[in-house]
């Protein structure tokens, strides 16, 4: 089982080891970048670093912690940074009682949201893309099964969504816990478990808006001849410490499947496009 601690620093910055397991702090890294890429500013920002008990280094004030959860000199860890009160959110009430068709402006009770419940849905919108994109299995698609396996679709937006929290004062989205984007999640969906890329899609196509400014993004990414590669280089950039710890033939396996997913995702807003 691979080791999951937390704890807040002087820096207010929350720490993860996932023991030689790197799969998940790839899972974190990226889907962070690629995230930055679609112009999401929701999602906690990451970066590595190398567990030092060296009395001068960054990590010098939570050595103990450290050293008491277990973890070793030279272990690399992903940061991400600690936002105060959040708390737990559910689905917006015009999405569970829309269950069997996409969202649109002529949605019955659409006309009647305000400005606020009006971007709620933009940033559901966005979170639906991103989920897709990095075929994210432990945040909307572990709800959706919860709601298939109990046969009743009228609890759905009854309880909180897992690894999604809502800020308590300002009532923003703030999209967590992206260890399974990506690579985990590639892994999961594309092994041959189809109800796991039957909920993915599900998600996915209950929304027919967009912002323009993800449109863009999508579109832009859409138009490259391998935005994995992109997004890959991006994160190389960004993280040199990543280079050493890789296996570059299998990343790339896996982010080559990241064009086919930003495509489907582009004729989907299109297909969209069509309905208005």
């Amino acid at each position: 089982m691979n080791r999951h601690v937390e704890f807040e620093s002087g820096a207010a910055a929350c720490a993860r080891y996932r023991g030689a397991n790197i799969v998940y702090i790839l899972g974190e890294v990226f889907s962070y970048h690629l995230a930055r890429l679609l112009g999401l500013r929701n999602v906690h920002p990451v970066v590595l670093s190398r567990v030092s008990f060296n009395s001068s280094s960054q990590w010098s004030t939570v050595v103990d912690e450290v050293q008491e959860a277990g973890w070793t000199d030279d272990s690399l860890a992903s940061l991400s940074l600690w936002v105060d009160d959040l708390g737990p959110t559910k689905i917006p009430k015009i999405l569970s009682e829309n269950q069997k068709s996409a969202l649109t402006p002529s949605t019955p009770g659409f006309s009647q949201l305000n400005i606020t419940q009006l971007m709620e849905l933009a940033q559901y919108s966005d979170l639906f893309v991103f989920d897709y994109l990095t075929a994210h299995i432990d945040r909307l698609v572990i709800h959706r099964e919860g709601v298939h396996s109990s046969g009743d679709e009228s609890i759905y937006g009854q309880s909180p969504i897992h690894n999604l929290r809502r800020h308590q004062k300002e009532g923003g989205l703030w999209v967590v816990d992206n260890e399974s984007g990506l690579f985990a999640g590639y892994s999961f969906v594309y092994s041959g478990k189809h109800k796991w890329q039957g909920f993915v899609e599900e998600i996915l196509h209950s929304v027919c808006i967009f912002r323009r400014s993800t449109v863009a993004m999508v579109n832009s990414l859409a138009a490259m001849e391998d935005p994995g590669q992109f997004l890959l280089q991006t994160v190389y950039d960004a993280e040199p410490e990543l280079v050493e710890k890789s296996d570059h033939a299998a990343w790339l396996n896996m982010l080559s499947r990241l064009k086919g997913r930003i495509e489907a995702v582009a004729r989907w807003i299109a297909d969209c496009q069509t309905r208005l």
